[in-house]
């Protein structure tokens, strides 16, 4: 009589089949990961280069000036239900018709405007002007009625100025406007008022409170693909960058002073003035 062998696994073989498959999804999960946060980087750069192009065609059509954050005495329900405010998302919506672009899909921080509706997610800042201070904002882009506007013409060097950055908070969405910071260098991850004196980047987050009812449900933080944050140029281009190489700190006129008496660089991507190019 002729005999067959058993071709099932031996316990021994499927244990070596089974650590195999373990130590290869511990090596390619994370590639995964990374090329999927890739790709949503990637999308936020497309949705950035829309709010440029956006940007500019604004400047050409109200006389070669940016827009401002906000407009105050408007009646905002005739801008759409649930309007409590007009900022730059409404300025540019002549020019950007998909509302999506707001979004980078890598934002996943619940949006509050302590009521039942917010509008749609806004993952977008921009940077302060403030022609009374300069060392704090020192932007594109005015908030208070008392500020003129920035003519195009006072931008040194609008390839190496920053005009947007991604900026992931729970303030920030449609019904409202797309938030900001006063402190320009903020966008740079500079803040010389929190512990250490950095602005949290993405997952680092910070807690405050937005809504009365709902204290230290806020957060706020830099949005960030693997350490880089995604930037909006004046010219319209857009790039990924590490935020601290944006600008050297303190930002001071002392600290100024010293690194240009060393010879150092006051080189600042956030600054419009064309001296700190």
């Amino acid at each position: 009589m002729n005999s067959r062998k058993n071709a099932a696994f031996t316990l021994i073989e499927l244990l070596v089949v089974i650590a195999i498959i373990a130590i290869l999804a511990a090596i390619l999960f994370p590639v995964f990961a990374q090329a999927r946060d890739k790709a949503r980087q990637t999308s936020c750069l497309s949705n950035m280069k829309q709010l440029g192009l956006g940007e500019m065609m604004y400047i050409q059509d109200y006389d070669e000036t940016f827009p401002r954050l906000r407009l105050y005495n408007l009646n905002y329900a005739s801008f759409g239900p649930g309007k409590w405010a007009y900022g730059i998302q409404d300025a540019l919506k002549p020019y950007i018709k998909n509302d999506d672009v707001w979004k980078c899909p890598s934002d996943s921080i619940v949006r509050d405007d302590c009521d039942a509706s917010f509008g749609k997610a806004i993952s977008y800042s921009f940077t302060h002007y403030r022609n009374t201070d300069e060392w704090f904002a020192f932007g594109l882009h005015p908030y208070y009625d008392a500020n003129a506007s920035l003519p195009l013409a006072s931008v040194g060097a609008p390839a190496d100025t920053v005009s947007s950055y991604e900026l992931w908070t729970t303030a920030s969405y449609s019904e409202g406007y797309a938030y900001w910071r006063y402190r320009t260098y903020e966008a740079a991850g500079w803040a010389e008022y929190l512990t250490g004196q950095k602005f949290p980047v993405w997952p680092r987050t910070v807690t405050a409170t937005w809504c009365s009812s709902r204290p230290g449900a806020m957060r706020i933080n830099l949005g960030a693909h693997t350490g880089k944050v995604n930037y909006l140029f004046a010219d319209g281009h857009a790039k990924a960058l590490t935020p601290e190489s944006l600008m050297p700190w303190p930002w001071t006129a002392a600290t100024v002073a010293s690194r240009a008496a060393a010879g150092q660089s006051n080189r600042n991507m956030l600054h419009y003035d064309g001296q700190y190019k």
